[in-house]
């Protein structure tokens, strides 16, 4: 797959977006450029052109932003302006996937993460540095898992969930769609839709809004 990768386009230039810059350098990945996404959010919010020319120079892009909602939003976007472009997933050497563990486009694989037996990582998931993801467990479309969380075996986290640093989900938990579990909570309970959690254990803080496109 990485042999395919001609030039790279990295969507975002804040902090995420240089671990994905040093994770590409690592893995030999010399032609990429970086595009920032706050422009790019405004063409599409009011209707005016994109810029068309660093992504016909491009052969891959990747989303590396970390707000699950507008990583969503460029993702359907760009897929769907520029339907020959594909998403890339992207693995740190120094990261484990378990051979039999399904990592779907886009997803990013942070540095000492651990992904084991029989879980799925799905579109343009992101599990950060030294992060684990225990077997069978799924993580829905656009979520995300921050730096020093384990999710243990048989753990679900809907569309765009969000799991803050240092959290602990006990197995067979499942996190709602755009729900924040905050951080170093411990999650002993399953999490509705749309609500922050946080403490140990985790206690229901907040409603939050649904998602929405622009």
């Amino acid at each position: 797959m990485l042999a395919e990768v001609s030039h790279l386009l990295i969507i975002g230039t804040g902090g995420h977006s240089n671990v994905v810059q040093d994770c590409c350098r690592l893995l030999k990945i010399n032609s990429f450029e970086r595009l920032e996404f706050f422009p790019m959010l405004h063409c599409i919010s009011d209707g005016s052109s994109v810029p068309h020319q660093a992504f016909t120079r491009a052969s891959h892009f990747h989303v590396a932003i970390g707000d699950n909602f507008y990583r969503n939003l460029l993702v359907d976007t760009i897929s769907f302006l520029f339907p020959s472009l594909r998403l890339l997933t992207l693995v740190h050497p120094t990261a484990f996937v378990s051979s039999d563990a399904v990592l779907h486009s886009g997803a990013f694989i942070g540095p000492g993460s651990i992904v084991n037996s029989g879980a799925v990582i799905s579109t343009s998931v992101l599990v950060n540095t030294r992060s684990v993801v225990e077997h069978n467990s799924y993580l829905d479309a656009f979520s995300s898992v921050a730096p020093s969380s384990t999710l243990c075996g048989y753990v679900y986290l809907a569309r765009r969930s969000a799991i803050m640093a240092s959290c602990t989900l006990a197995p067979n938990v499942s996190i709602g769609s755009d729900s924040i579990v905050g951080a170093s909570s411990l999650v002993l309970t399953s999490i509705p839709s749309n609500s922050l959690y946080y403490g140990v254990p985790a206690s229901f803080r907040k409603s939050l809004p649904a998602f929405r496109s622009l």
